[in-house]
């Protein structure tokens, strides 16, 4: 099963074959996905999920 994920060295998404074991969330079904989540991070790898708190 072709998949894309981050390859931060290179600041672009890469091809692998998923084997569905042992994942996490840099795996995506395609290179358009994978591109959107991770065009503006800025931890390698992995995407960016900001939350905003409000405090009362």
């Amino acid at each position: 099963l072709t998949r894309w994920f981050y390859k931060a060295v290179k600041g672009k998404c890469a091809e692998f074959i998923y084997k569905r074991q042992d994942g996490n969330g840099n795996n995506f079904i395609n290179k358009k996905n994978c591109e959107a989540a991770c065009k503006n991070t800025n931890v390698p790898g992995m995407q960016l999920n900001v939350q905003e708190f409000r405090l009362k």
